[in-house]
């Protein structure tokens, strides 16, 4: 790349064109890796050498696949390989990126969506068309809940309750007494579950639209004994009226921007919100205009994510206001003070790459 104020001249623009097609495939061959258990298969092995019959073995895969996926690995400098025996380890320092649960894991993680966006790849070309349909439907993408589950279960688990509550003492207290906390498009209801468990006089209420993803929480709330949780199957944008100022905590993580009528369902927040309640929205953290993303490399992960999946599944409903993942602080203040909330803070909670917004109803 260019240096800052100097033209990119057309080697270098090759070159850089160049790895960037190069990683996509090597993210495919990764992603396959994490899927099918053969980064498993080598921390299960530790970081000593093997053959490619014994990390096949340990994975229970064919060995042919095996060793061309690990010349995949060993060319892009994943897996090592020792040139005299012709074995493979996995480093130790590598291990942990790859290790379920761990702090960095959460990259592995984003790797593993990607087969859910290439098998829409040829709907969402018809999308792109001024005569294809306006967007697609949440059932294209097989396997959503458990892979955005997946996603945010590590952010959940170890940041939820050891900080970002009491990051916020006044929010903090009032759980330990007892209120009324609605989890806004829940999914799978994790945080619905560690909000119960771990504030046993309060009262949650896990909200989402999908059936199957509501049917889950309420299995895992059974199976874990909790009586303080309840799972609810609505539109976010259609909460009834008597609903309205008795919920004491809003939360909702990477939520609001995929939703289509996203400015009705924030009125409706403001609407069942108490009066001196808090509404915490954490969403994708950049910048709303493009020329402020330009040269970063993460929000083009966030672009294509939002042009596969989030932006698709918006403008599949008539009237959608199409924010995408990178609507930014900008249009994300705008929506939520036009919605009636007073923006108090926008903070990086720790662990986190969002922002957090943490509103209140404004004084009328």
């Amino acid at each position: 790349m260019a240096e800052a104020g100097e033209k990119e001249t057309h080697e270098q623009f090759e070159k850089r064109f160049s790895t960037l097609v190069i990683h996509g495939f090597v993210s495919l061959s990764t992603s396959l890796g994490i899927q099918s258990g053969l980064f498993d298969a080598l921390i299960k092995l530790k970081d000593e050498e093997r053959t490619v019959k014994e990390i096949a073995d340990t994975a229970g895969l064919k060995e042919r696949y095996v060793k061309e996926w690990l010349g995949v690995m060993v060319s892009a400098d994943i897996v090592d390989i020792n040139p005299e025996t012709e074995k493979y380890s996995l480093p130790p320092h590598r291990i942990p990126f790859f290790l379920s649960g761990s702090s960095v894991s959460n990259l592995a993680v984003t790797l593993t969506e990607l087969p859910m966006y290439g098998a829409v790849y040829n709907k969402l070309l018809d999308c792109l068309k001024k005569d294809g349909p306006l967007g697609l439907p949440y059932s294209e993408y097989t396997d959503f809940h458990t892979v955005m589950s997946n996603h945010s279960s590590i952010w959940v688990l170890q940041h939820l309750v050891q900080d970002f509550i009491p990051s916020m003492p006044q929010i903090e207290e009032r759980m330990k007494s007892g209120i009324r906390i609605l989890d806004l498009g829940c999914g799978r209801g994790l945080a619905s579950l560690v909000f119960a468990e771990n504030y046993p006089n309060s009262t949650v209420v896990g909200l989402d639209f999908s059936e199957e993803a509501i049917n889950y929480g309420k299995e895992r709330a059974k199976e874990k004994g909790l009586t303080n949780v309840e799972f609810v199957c609505e539109d976010a944008a259609c909460i009834p009226d008597d609903w309205n100022n008795t919920i004491d905590y809003i939360y909702t993580f990477d939520v609001i921007h995929d939703l289509a009528h996203a400015d009705n369902v924030l009125l409706a927040l403001n609407r069942i919100l108490k009066p001196d309640g808090v509404f915490s929205m954490i969403d994708i953290d950049c910048k709303t205009k493009h020329s402020e993303n330009s040269s970063n490399d993460y929000c083009s992960m966030l672009y294509s994510m939002s042009l596969f999946h989030c932006l698709p599944i918006s403008l599949f409903f008539e009237g959608s206001v199409g924010l995408g993942t990178c609507w930014g602080r900008e249009k994300a203040t705008e929506f939520l003070k036009d919605a009636g909330f007073r923006v108090d803070s926008i903070t990086k909670p720790l662990g986190s790459s969002q922002a957090h917004y943490m509103c209140s109803k404004k004084v009328k």
